[in-house]
């Protein structure tokens, strides 16, 4: 069955081959392209080359990075699925308009109207050769189209529903913002000298808003990562998704709680009774020591 288009989830695939350089890219594309039209591919180095539109070489330096996107005989589960559903939705609608076809045209005033169309073409055949050529008429609503009601389809297909307005851009102003700060704190250029794994990188930072994580804990995740990394930036946005994913679970852990104990009472001072009883004999000796400077003792 012929298949000139496929889908294609461009949200899905940016974050799916974000690490792909330009050459993984377009060989992979090829692939499941040729995989879509033919429902396969071959398991020959030779030819996945061919189609990759590589050399050889260029192809053994490719090889293991697309084919980690496959299974083993380089089968392509999600495809596999797409495929699936193409081929069920048009078994469908073949079956459908062949029901729909069959039951009309075994209707007998069908075939009554037929052999009568036929009988008045014969009959009318040899006035119709010397008969003006006929002009068209004026349209009555004036737009050049014809104003008479069409004939509902002979087949009984669903009116075409219009696809849903697809939105200017999946990814949010957020999303953008959050991967250039990022890209700054794992020390990467911008525009031109950005790596080829950060190409992807605002299509990452979106699936994780998505998920519902917040700017301040992807930030405090993404420095996290870079205060233990020691050899050079990250390859990509994706390094630092691991620290932020321990973040939120640390953030997530319950605070402990803390009981505050009374604190002890002293009832009196222990030492009260020595003080008042040094305090006592100093008095008494002063007291003896003034009856005799008086002459009193």
């Amino acid at each position: 069955m012929a298949r000139p288009w496929m889908p294609l989830y461009i949200a899905d695939y940016r974050a799916d081959t974000s690490h792909l350089n330009a050459a993984e890219h377009g060989a992979y594309l090829l692939l499941i392209m040729h995989y879509w039209t033919t429902g396969g591919l071959p398991d020959d180095d030779r030819q996945l080359a061919r189609i990759a539109c590589m050399t050889t070489a260029e192809w053994r330096r490719a090889r293991s990075t697309v084919a980690a996107f496959f299974e083993a005989g380089w089968r392509h589960k999600r495809i596999d699925r797409e495929l699936a559903r193409v081929d069920e939705t048009s078994s469908k609608y073949a079956e459908r308009a062949r029901k729909a076809a069959s039951k009309r045209w075994s209707k007998p005033d069908v075939q009554q109207d037929v052999q009568q169309d036929v009988k008045h073409a014969d009959e009318h055949a040899s006035s119709m050769l010397g008969a003006p050529e006929p002009q068209p008429h004026p349209d009555k609503h004036g737009d050049g189209g014809d104003a008479r009601p069409r004939d509902p389809d002979p087949l009984g297909r669903p009116a075409p529903i219009p696809a849903p307005a697809q939105p200017a851009s999946l990814i949010t102003p957020e999303a953008h913002a959050l991967a250039a700060e990022l890209a700054a704190i794992a020390g990467v250029g911008a525009g031109q000298d950005t790596p080829p794994g950060w190409c992807g990188a605002a299509h990452r930072v979106q699936t994780w808003l998505s998920r519902g994580w917040t700017r301040d804990v992807v930030l405090i995740g993404a420095r996290a990562s870079m205060a233990r990394k020691r050899d050079g930036p990250p390859g990509g946005v994706g390094y630092f998704e691991p620290a932020i994913a321990r973040e939120i679970a640390a953030q997530a852990k319950p605070i402990p709680e803390v009981v505050a104990l009374p604190a002890k009472t002293i009832h009196g001072d222990p030492h009260g009774s020595s003080r008042q009883g040094r305090g006592d004999g100093f008095a008494a000796l002063a007291a003896h020591y003034a009856a005799r400077a008086t002459g009193g003792g």
